[in-house]
């Protein structure tokens, strides 16, 4: 019988045990999207990765009452609700890091910023982009990529 901590079921190494599980929610109004996203990012770097789709009324209320420590919102279904969404998140959870994804044009961008989002994506951004945007968000980092990948008339 193997010794406890030395690989046997139900013991955690010491690091296990003191490494904090970061909590991610993905919302987005294409739950094909949030599922895909989340299933790609649950276990990396020690994330829990939870989508979430609906009314952004109700995505609101469920961050209030539990608020993750990361909110990567797509804004690409409905933008205008979407970043209306982060700004009030962010009056009442100052703390809160929220990652925009989708952003395609500068007007949007400009949004973000003053809704002092933790940064954003762009909408061709890569899997590798957003594992890496993520890790920078956490870090406490600002992810705001290059401009000049954005078209400035695109209407998204």
């Amino acid at each position: 019988m193997p010794a406890a901590g030395a690989g046997s079921l139900g013991t955690r190494s010491p690091r296990e045990e003191t490494t904090k599980l970061v909590r991610v929610l993905i919302t987005s109004g294409f739950r094909l999207m949030a599922e895909s996203v989340a299933a790609k990012l649950v276990g990396v770097n020690g994330m829990a990765v939870s989508p979430c789709c609906g009314d952004f009324g109700e995505v609101a209320r469920a961050i209030l009452r539990r608020p993750p420590d990361l909110l990567l919102l797509d804004v690409y279904h409905d933008r205008n609700a979407a970043l209306d969404l982060a700004v009030e998140l962010r009056l009442k959870l100052p703390g809160l890091k929220i990652l925009i994804l989708g952003i395609g044009n500068t007007r949007d961008a400009v949004r973000c910023v003053e809704a002092a989002c933790s940064g954003f994506t762009l909408v061709d951004c890569s899997l590798d982009e957003l594992h890496d945007a993520i890790a920078r968000v956490l870090r406490g980092e600002e992810v705001y990529p290059d401009p000049s990948r954005m078209d400035p008339t695109a209407p998204r």
